[in-house]
C-alpha cells in the first residue's frame, strides 16, 4: 500500500478504497484477530488488505479463505458458507448441510427469508410429478396443478421473494384467476394454489401461508355456487335415450357405462377388458380417487355396445392412444342439439339421481364408490350382488320407459 498525500485513500492493485477520514489503526498495527473484535473502520480496512481472521474459537470447524469467505473442504471440494465478518450466519449454514455433505450428498438447503415464487412452486411440483410417477395422482391432475403454477408465477414474478407476499397480493391473483372464468372453474383454481403453498408449508420451506393470503384468497362461498349452478345435473330419460341414437361406437359404449356404471371420464379411459366379466355381466374398477373397488351389473346394451373383449385398455383411439378425459367430455358435448349445457359427468348425477328410488342407499354408494366414514359403514363387509342387480334393473327401467 502507498499512502496518498491526504492519507485518507489508499491505492492496492490499482482500486482505490475510500476509507473514513478519522482512522487511528494502520496497516503495520492491526491485528490479524477474529474480524468481529475490530472496529468498522478497521473491519473494512482489513478486509481491504486480505487480512484473514483466526477462528472466532478453537473447535471452530470453517475456516477462512482467501476469498473473504469462511469455507471447509469436504471430499476434495471447497464449500463457501458467508463473509469472515457473519460468522455466525456460516456456521449456521456449514450445520445445516453438514450431515449431507459428510454422506456425499448434495445437499438442497433453502431459506425460507430468501424463497422465490418460482422455486416455491418448482418444489411443489416435483412432489406431485413423484406422486404421478408413483399413480398416486392422474397425470392430468399434475398437469392441472402445472397451469396453476405458471399463473402465480405470472402474477407475481418469478424472482419475488414468498416472504414479500401480503393478502393483496393473493387478492389481484384471486382476480387474475377468475377472469373470464366460472365461479367453480375459479374455486378449483384456488384450490389447487393452496395445495402448492400448502406443499411447501409442510414441508418446511415456507411458513404458514395462512398468514401471507389472510382472508383474500377464499374459496367463493356456498351461496355463490348455487347461483352460478341453480339447476341440478339431471339428464331426462327421453334427451338420454336420444344421445344414445345420436351416439356410435365407443362413445355410446362409454355413455352407457356412465348411466349404467355412473363411470365418469376418468373411469372410462382408464378401464381396461380385465375389469369386465362378459360372460356373468359385471364390471369391477377400482375407483382413482377414493381407491374404492366398485362392482356394478352391466346391462345387456351395455355389453353388446363394448364389443368383443380384448387386451389392455377398452377405449382407444384410431391412433392406439388411450382417451383424455378431457377428449372424452369433448365428443360428448359434441352431441348436444340445443344450446342446454350438460357434460358427461352429468350420467353420474342422474344415475344416482334414479338409483335413489330403490332406497338402498348404500348399494347406490358402493356402486358410485363413495366411502361410507359412519361406524357402519366399518363394520361393513360388503353389499351383496343381488342389491346390485336391483338397482342396475331399476335404472334401465327408467332409462327404457318401462313401467
Amino acid at each position: 500500500f502507498e499512502p496518498a498525500p491526504d492519507h485518507s485513500v489508499f491505492i492496492a492493485s490499482n482500486t482505490v478504497f475510500a476509507l473514513p477520514p478519522k482512522i487511528t489503526t494502520t496497516p503495520a498495527t492491526t491485528p490479524a484477530n477474529s474480524l468481529t473484535n475490530l472496529g468498522r473502520s478497521d473491519n473494512y480496512y482489513a478486509v481491504a488488505m486480505k487480512i484473514k481472521p483466526q477462528k472466532p474459537y478453537k473447535s471452530f470447524p470453517l475456516y477462512a479463505h482467501a476469498s473473504g469467505q469462511w469455507a471447509k473442504k469436504v471430499a476434495g471440494k471447497v464449500y463457501y458458507f458467508g463473509k469472515w465478518s457473519e460468522w455466525k450466519s456460516a456456521l449456521d449454514q456449514w450445520l445445516n448441510v453438514k450431515d449431507e455433505l459428510l454422506a456425499g450428498r448434495t445437499p438442497v438447503v433453502w431459506d425460507p427469508d430468501c424463497l422465490t415464487i418460482a422455486e416455491c412452486m418448482n418444489l411443489a411440483l416435483d412432489g406431485k410429478q413423484q406422486k404421478a410417477d408413483n399413480q398416486e395422482i392422474d397425470q392430468k391432475t399434475f398437469s392441472d396443478y402445472k397451469a396453476v403454477a405458471e399463473e402465480v408465477v405470472k402474477e407475481f414474478g418469478r424472482n419475488r421473494p414468498v416472504k414479500q407476499l401480503r393478502p393483496h397480493d393473493f387478492q389481484s391473483l384471486r382476480t387474475r384467476l377468475g377472469t373470464g372464468r366460472s365461479i367453480i372453474t375459479l374455486r378449483n383454481l384456488i384450490r389447487r394454489a393452496r395445495v402448492l403453498f400448502n406443499w411447501c408449508w409442510k414441508n418446511g420451506y415456507l411458513e404458514s401461508p395462512y398468514r401471507i393470503w389472510g382472508t383474500e384468497f377464499d374459496l367463493p362461498s356456498a351461496r355463490q355456487l348455487r347461483l352460478e349452478r341453480p339447476a341440478p345435473k339431471f339428464i331426462s330419460a327421453p334427451r338420454l335415450r336420444k344421445l344414445l341414437e345420436d351416439s356410435s361406437g365407443q362413445l355410446r359404449a362409454m355413455i352407457l357405462l356412465g348411466i349404467n356404471c355412473a363411470y365418469g371420464p376418468t373411469d372410462c379411459r382408464m378401464i381396461c377388458w380385465s375389469d369386465l366379466d362378459h360372460v356373468d355381466g359385471w364390471a369391477n374398477l377400482t375407483r382413482n380417487k377414493t381407491g374404492k373397488t366398485r362392482r356394478a351389473k352391466l346391462w345387456p346394451e351395455t355389453i353388446e355396445a363394448l364389443g368383443q373383449p380384448g387386451d389392455g385398455v377398452v377405449f382407444q383411439t384410431r391412433y392406439s392412444n388411450v382417451w383424455g378425459a378431457s377428449a372424452i367430455a369433448h365428443e360428448f358435448r359434441k352431441l348436444r342439439n340445443d344450446e342446454e349445457i350438460i357434460g358427461f359427468y352429468w350420467l353420474r348425477h342422474t344415475f344416482l339421481t334414479v338409483a335413489e328410488g330403490t332406497k338402498d342407499f348404500e348399494g347406490c354408494r358402493a356402486i358410485m364408490g363413495h366411502i361410507d366414514a359412519s361406524v357402519t359403514g366399518q363394520y361393513r363387509a360388503g353389499v351383496s350382488d343381488e342389491r346390485l342387480v336391483r338397482i342396475a334393473e331399476f335404472v334401465r327401467k327408467w332409462l327404457l320407459g318401462f313401467s
